[in-house]
């Protein structure tokens, strides 16, 4: 039987320029473009954290995302 495993690792950052103007949608695909999921089974799902960004403030905003196999595995990353 094999081992199934999940990992999650953020592959890079991503500057948004002040007052560009996003929906939601774009900016959750914008924020999945920062991590690599990666799973054996090759059916991993990523699910996204983030407190609000307000894109009229500039800082730095903390994402965490969470890789999950259909085993049940698990990964974070941030």
């Amino acid at each position: 039987m094999p081992v199934h495993t999940s990992a999650v690792k953020k592959a890079k950052d991503v500057y948004i320029f002040k007052d560009t103007e996003l929906t939601e949608y774009e900016l959750q695909d914008l924020l999945k473009g920062m991590f690599k999921a990666t799973d054996n089974s090759g059916k991993v799902k990523l699910k996204l954290s983030h407190e609000k960004i307000n894109v009229h403030k500039v800082r730095s905003y903390i994402v965490h995302a969470t890789a999950t196999d259909p085993y049940g595995n698990v990964s974070q990353a941030k």
